[in-house]
């Protein structure tokens, strides 16, 4: 019995056709010897990985209705997207939504809160103003060596 091989003729349409037939479609050059053992895995088996990869879902469908989310919970998503969005560290939001869903701080223990992450905010930009007023001197530095290769490197 000839070796076998399983191709696909057309989108979703499989046939298990003689191995040099399979070859020649597939592409190889039809001067390789075939062999007279069966190939790894059987037609079924190749089958079913090509059928799975054809269900598998694209970035423009879904493959599943998505579910229907009830507007409580869009809210919160929307919260937890906000607290992201300032920085908070998954340790704060957890804080910040156990506060949110219990309702125990008072609005003044909110405002210190906002401060307190403003403050925290400030000192990041005031790194950031750093290193970028470092980089730029080294930027300049480099231009000027472009011109004066010779001239040190101000301390």
């Amino acid at each position: 019995m000839p070796a076998s091989s399983c191709v696909m003729l057309t989108a979703g349409t499989f046939r298990c056709l003689p191995i040099m037939l399979a070859i020649s479609r597939n592409g190889i050059p039809s001067s390789s010897t075939p062999s007279n053992r069966e190939p790894a895995g059987d037609c079924s088996t190749a089958r079913r990985k090509i059928e799975a990869a054809s269900r598998r879902c694209t970035a423009s469908q879904r493959f599943e209705p998505s579910p229907t989310y009830s507007e409580t919970t869009i809210e919160r998503l929307k919260l937890i997207r906000k607290f992201q969005s300032i920085g908070c560290s998954l340790a704060e939001l957890k804080d910040v939504l156990q506060d949110h869903d219990a309702n125990t701080r008072t609005n003044q223990q909110i405002m210190e809160w906002i401060i307190g992450k403003m403050i925290e905010i400030e000192r990041k930009k005031d790194g950031y103003d750093q290193m970028l007023e470092t980089l730029r001197f080294m930027l300049e530095y480099r231009k000027t060596l472009e011109t004066d290769p010779q001239r040190p490197m101000p301390c």
